[in-house]
């Protein structure tokens, strides 16, 4: 009959098994995704088109597509853009989103149906365009320092296109809250005075 120390220590030496191999799993995995990350980001830093198509066909690194989606050739290809908007993580499927909107707008081509209803059924992109707001406001505020009237009105006129007044109203609510006092989503409301239905 097993007495009741020789058990426990059993029991310890199970669970410590246990531990030590699901340990030594995650230490693999760790290795093998960081390994992975590297090779995928050396592709897609190759140069070479059909390598870094491939890479963005196929990879589900997703802290890979952060980094690269600020370098070219990814930053201002649309075809490229267009197939990083549908991968599953959010946060790199609205910065791809957003940045095709942006060329889009610069090169004054229209928003395919496709992405607006991307845009539409995806919360996070309401977030970044009210980022995108806060980055065009100098330190004082909207009406110091450089007249920032100009490229608000072309965010407005942006979200109007893609998801009209309510696509207007979301973003203006998440940057009202984001302003919280400041009383800057009032001088927001009059800026965008007269786009689409919107009434200052």
């Amino acid at each position: 009959m097993v007495d009741v120390e020789d058990l426990i220590i059993i029991i310890i030496v199970i669970v410590g098994c246990v531990l030590l191999g699901k340990f030594v799993i995650a230490s693999s995995t760790y290795e093998q995704w960081t390994k992975s990350m590297e090779e995928d980001w050396d592709k897609l830093t190759s140069g070479n088109p059909d390598i870094i198509a491939e890479v963005v066909k196929k990879s589900k690194n997703y802290r890979v597509f952060m980094s690269a989606l600020e370098k070219p050739p990814i930053a201002d290809d649309l075809q490229l853009l267009e197939i990083i908007a549908q991968k599953k993580d959010r946060l790199v499927s609205n910065k791809a989103l957003l940045q095709i909107v942006q060329i889009k707008f610069r090169k004054e081509m229209s928003i395919d149906k496709e992405i607006k209803e991307l845009i539409n059924n995806k919360k996070g992109y309401v977030g970044l365009s009210a980022c995108e707001l806060l980055e065009t406001i100098p330190p004082r505020g909207f009406y110091f320092g450089n007249d920032p009237t100009e490229a608000v009105r072309k965010i407005g006129k942006r979200l109007n296109e893609i998801g009209g007044f309510k696509l207007m109203k979301n973003v203006h609510t998440s940057f009202s809250y984001t302003n919280k006092g400041k009383g800057l989503e009032r001088s927001l409301e009059q800026m965008w005075d007269g786009i689409g239905s919107w009434r200052g």
